[in-house]
This record gives C-alpha cells, sequence and structure tokens, in this order.
C-alpha cells in the first residue's frame, strides 16, 4: 500500500510540473505574440511617430555571458561605447535621456557638448540629459 501512494504521489507531481510548464510555455507564448503586434503597430506608426517630438531612453546594455563579463577589462567603458547615440539629437524633434554605468567627469562632459556644438546639434545641453543609476558603485562592475 505505501508504494503504490509513493508513486501516485510521484505521478501527481509529475503531472503538475508537466501543467506548469506548459502553462509557463503558453504565457510565454503570449506576451511574445503581445510584444509581436505591439512591434508591428509602432513599425506601421513610426513615420508618423517620427515627426512628432520625442524622448528616447537609452539604456547601454551589452548582451554578453556573465562568465564573459567578468573576464572583460573595462566592461563598464565597452558597454558606454554606445555613446554615439547620442548623435540622435541631430534631429530636432528628438530628446535623449542616457544612463550611463558611470558618471562622466565635468570635462568628458564638456568634450561630449562640443562634439555636440560643432556637429551643429541644435540646444544639447537642453535636450541630452545623462543619468546614471544611483547604486551603480554598489554593483560589481560586470553588471549590465
Amino acid at each position: 500500500l505505501r508504494n503504490d501512494s509513493v508513486i501516485q504521489k510521484a505521478f501527481r507531481l509529475f503531472q503538475m510540473v508537466k501543467a506548469t510548464k506548459t502553462k509557463i510555455e503558453e504565457l510565454n507564448n503570449e506576451s511574445l505574440f503581445v510584444w509581436r503586434e505591439m512591434m508591428e503597430e509602432f513599425k506601421k506608426r513610426w513615420p508618423e511617430i517620427r515627426k512628432k517630438r520625442r524622448i528616447e531612453i537609452h539604456v547601454n546594455s551589452l548582451s554578453i555571458g556573465e562568465a564573459k563579463r567578468i573576464s572583460m577589462e573595462k566592461f563598464m567603458q565597452r558597454e558606454n561605447l554606445q555613446i554615439s547615440r547620442l548623435f540622435l539629437l541631430r534631429d530636432p524633434n528628438v530628446n535623449i535621456v542616457y544612463v550611463s554605468p558611470f558618471t562622466f567627469t565635468n570635462d568628458v562632459l564638456g568634450y561630449y557638448m562640443k562634439i555636440l556644438q560643432i556637429g551643429d546639434i541644435e540646444e544639447a545641453s537642453t535636450r541630452l540629459h545623462i543619468i546614471v543609476p544611483e547604486n551603480a558603485h554598489k554593483f560589481p562592475s560586470h553588471y549590465s
């Protein structure tokens, strides 16, 4: 009688795990479907959207596995190579919030502002906002 009970419990557990995995897969598929629909709608509306004023938020992130990030030299600096996105300010309808992995010195910030000025980007200092996560210094340098 005990063996039957153990087998029944194990089988019920197996069924529950299988049902849970199926439900998770269904939810993931549903989320993916919704995301794809949203992206298609965005693509259709992009010509209209790009004519209006907008704020673009740029979060630096390299899609590299943790083991590789840990061993990579100057990971945050490599991640920050995406700073070229600032030149999207050429579009006068764009304001940018740039999330940097570290605080820029005044010299570096001045350097970028000067480059934007030389590139004839108007009002860069009022249209570009560089922010750093408040507790960024508390995280290991390999966090993305």
